[in-house]
């Protein structure tokens, strides 16, 4: 008999014998991306219509919020109570985001990347048993305070970038078109771990960083 790989807290998958993106998955996965290109191309757009910054951001933030629930279903349960509780302080932070774009309008969009960056490489530096408080409310607040705190910089990025934007149907449309890779990535954590999704997550919010810049530098917009 083979022996099964020990879960922990970053591979939590006691359903998979070992590391390792089953072929079911990866055909879905791949179904579904040829899907939606074919989609694409039945209404006319072309790839040079594609904002890549939004893009990016897409991607970048459904990685975040898929590990953030993943995490917190290990630290309180996996129970519809608390996915409902996870997504609406979720939901809450992006609130919060939006009202102090509103209030403080002229946020650096270099401070609000640096945040990002920061959040995030603390939310990948602290083990989860870090978390583990004698109250539960304690856990509750730090748990979120510091996994959600990526959330809170991307929203003011994703703010401040879609107020500028020439073209708000194209930047939304690819915003959503990120935000499905990003789906489809989350699988890679079957194989690497939860705190992969990290550092992909980090990758896209890269990504869409230079391509902000590259069109500063070249006089356009994002």
């Amino acid at each position: 008999m083979e022996k099964a790989t020990l879960t922990t807290d970053d591979w939590p998958y006691f359903y998979q014998h070992e590391p390792g993106i089953p072929a079911t998955v990866l055909v879905i996965s791949v179904v579904l991306a040829a899907m939606c290109w074919w989609a694409i191309r039945k209404t006319g757009t072309s790839v040079r219509s594609m904002r890549w910054h939004y893009f990016f951001l897409g991607a970048g933030f459904l990685l975040l919020e898929v590990q953030i629930i993943s995490k917190m279903a290990l630290l309180f349960g996996t129970t519809w109570v608390v996915n409902s509780i996870v997504i609406s302080g979720l939901l809450l932070v992006i609130v919060a985001s939006n009202v102090l774009v509103d209030k403080v309008p002229k946020i650096p969009f270099g401070l609000a990347y640096v945040g990002i960056f920061a959040s995030i490489a603390l939310s990948y530096s602290i083990p989860l048993q870090q978390f583990f408080f004698p109250s539960v409310w304690l856990k509750g607040l730090v748990a979120t305070a510091v996994l959600c705190l990526p959330v809170f910089f991307a929203g003011i990025i994703f703010i401040k970038s879609f107020a500028r934007s020439r073209f708000s149907g194209e930047a939304l449309g690819s915003n959503l078109m990120g935000a499905m890779l990003g789906g489809l990535l989350e699988s890679v954590s079957l194989w690497t771990g939860l705190h992969s999704l990290l550092l992909l997550a980090a990758l896209f919010y890269l990504a869409s960083y230079l391509t902000v810049r590259e069109k500063q530098i070249a006089g356009g917009t994002a």
